[in-house]
């Protein structure tokens, strides 16, 4: 039976159901989590086959032009749903839908709707007031303020939760669209993260990722004495705390107090996200990055001496406008030194309204590609290299799902969900959600093996 024949025998109780379909970052993801609760609570039904659901919402991303590739690839897929008939109602959110507000409608002729950040805790409303009336909508202020985003529908699994800290960002980098998107940075006031946090950790949830634009910057437009630092003693205070991970800091604002906090605090984990983009001094001016080479590698060894064990996470630009063969081989050759042991790349993207759009030498895309490839290749030699010297120590581990014919996934304080290595579990009964001390018994690629060694000796 055809989609459109079942919604036409379907009875006029029956509740309408939507899918959720969450593009870009992990500060997209919680957005999601709100929507998706604000759709439950207002009568619909969550359909896990997004093709299958009257209502299909499309959280874009656009913060660079791959991003805005594939939302609008999949804006189209379901436009195609919707032209058929298949679909009820196409709703377009995020960051597309803050960007390009009312022309994203004329732009796409099968949205119905078009909700920017402001509105997510009225979706509801809004798809339940299209559904009625056949109004198509776009719904948002540029201004809205951020405070507990308690109730969510938590789309990132049991055991982990992205908190988000703040929203927005006040930093000069001459890449970014972020300020354009989100405005300026707003800090969420430490109460309601703090309730956010209690919530989510009486969810089960047993990791908490600390996220936003700039970490690092929290508080500093709050009239409060506050910042990350006592941030998260007061996060590590709370009762039933597991693990907190820090992610997206700016290596310009890393304080010797938020230094001593992830030192001396156990439920901090020893990982750090620290975004350096580059490492030449000259094209780290042109991004319009506070930090020097000196300060990086000053700041690196201060984190190596203070905090025992520390696993550092970087994100690099290949490609940047003006970037020499010299520039990228001063980068090349820092990775290569062994610095970070978690490491992303990107191509520069070249985005409309930015400084950097405007600057000349261009790196041909070509060349851009090839510096990408070797910084990956580079980075795979350090991953792998840490990875062997792994073996034989103990290391904690966050268990992911049950066990099946022995063996179980999940991952160690060294990696963030979805973008670091997985840790594959031997002969441990330990269940989703534990937090448990295992052997590292050997590698898989970027990946380690980890249980008892006695059982695993037992077993093989």
């Amino acid at each position: 039976m055809s989609p459109e024949r079942r919604r036409m025998e379907r009875t006029a109780v029956e509740p309408a159901t939507f899918g959720m379909v969450s593009l870009g970052c992990p500060k997209n993801l919680v957005d999601s989590e709100k929507i998706a609760a604000s759709m439950l609570k207002g009568g619909f039904v969550l359909c896990q086959d997004e093709a299958s659901a009257d209502v299909v919402i499309v959280n874009t991303c656009s913060f660079i032009a791959p991003a805005r590739e594939e939302s609008v690839s999949v804006i189209n897929e379901f436009a195609s749903l919707r032209r058929k008939g298949a679909i009820r109602a196409l709703v377009v959110a995020g960051c597309m839908a803050q960007q390009e507000r009312e022309s994203l409608l004329e732009a796409h002729p099968e949205v119905d709707a078009a909700v920017s950040f402001s509105a997510y805790g009225h979706m509801a409303q809004i798809v339940r007031g299209f559904l009625e009336k056949g109004v198509r909508v776009f719904e948002g202020e540029r201004e809205y303020e951020l405070g507990a985003e308690t109730g969510r529908l938590l789309l990132s699994g049991p055991c982990s939760a992205y908190l988000r800290i703040a929203e927005g960002c006040s930093n000069a980098c001459t890449f970014c669209t972020i300020p354009s998107i989100r405005g300026p940075l707003r800090s969420k006031p430490p109460a309601a993260v703090l309730e956010e946090a209690a919530e989510l950790m009486e969810s089960g949830v047993k990791e908490l990722v600390l996220i936003a634009q700039d970490t690092t910057a929290y508080g500093s437009d709050l009239d409060e004495d506050t910042d990350l630092a006592r941030l998260l003693v007061s996060l590590s205070e709370l009762k039933g705390i597991g693990w907190i991970r820090l992610m997206y800091a700016s290596p310009e604002k890393v304080t010797d107090e938020l230094i001593d906090v992830i030192a001396r605090t156990p439920a901090v984990l020893k990982y750090l996200d620290m975004p350096v983009q580059h490492i030449s001094g000259r094209v780290l001016r042109k991004m319009g990055r506070r930090h020097s080479e000196r300060k990086t590698r000053s700041l690196i060894e201060k984190l190596r001496e203070r905090i025992p064990g520390l696993v550092l996470r970087t994100s690099l630009i290949a490609g940047f406008p003006g970037e020499t063969q010299e520039d990228f081989q001063k980068l090349l050759a820092f990775v290569r030194e062994g610095h970070f042991q978690r490491l992303g790349a990107f191509t520069y993207s070249k985005e409309k309204g930015t400084p950097a759009s405007r600057m000349r030498m261009a790196v041909p895309p070509e060349v851009a590609a090839g510096r990408y490839e070797e910084l990956m290749l580079a980075q795979q030699e350090v991953t792998f290299e840490f990875a062997r010297g792994l073996v034989g120590k103990r290391v904690e581990v966050l268990v992911e799902s049950s066990p099946e014919g022995g063996v179980s996934e999940g991952r160690t304080y060294m990696d963030a969900p979805e973008i670091d290595c997985k840790a594959f579990v031997l002969g441990s009964e330990a269940g989703p959600g534990q937090i448990v001390e295992l052997e590292v018994v050997d590698t898989a690629g970027y990946d380690l093996i980890v249980g008892e060694k006695r059982e695993m000796e037992q077993t093989s």
